[in-house]
């Protein structure tokens, strides 16, 4: 159908995050989660983004909390408390 628009369907499930909860190193993209009092890593793919959200696949649930400004200062283990 040409000009037309139907629906976008992707491989998995979406989770729209904070641009800023996204951190590309030279070698991954992740998410930062919390989980049990630490961080976790968490490698994700980039899909759509809409200013300030970007929409994320990769091993995350809806309920996860995640870093909302990812820096790789930020390591695998970390003890955080969060807000």
């Amino acid at each position: 159908m040409a000009g037309g628009s139907g629906p976008v369907r992707h491989a998995g499930e979406t989770l729209v995050v904070p641009a800023s909860a996204v951190k590309a190193t030279t070698e991954r993209v992740i998410v930062i989660r919390v989980a049990s009092g630490r961080t976790e890593w968490v490698d994700v793919r980039r899909g759509m983004s809409g200013g300030r959200f970007v929409d994320v696949f990769g091993n995350l649930a809806a309920a996860d909390r995640v870093v909302l400004r990812a820096t790789d200062e930020i390591r695998p283990r970390a003890a955080v408390r969060p807000r």
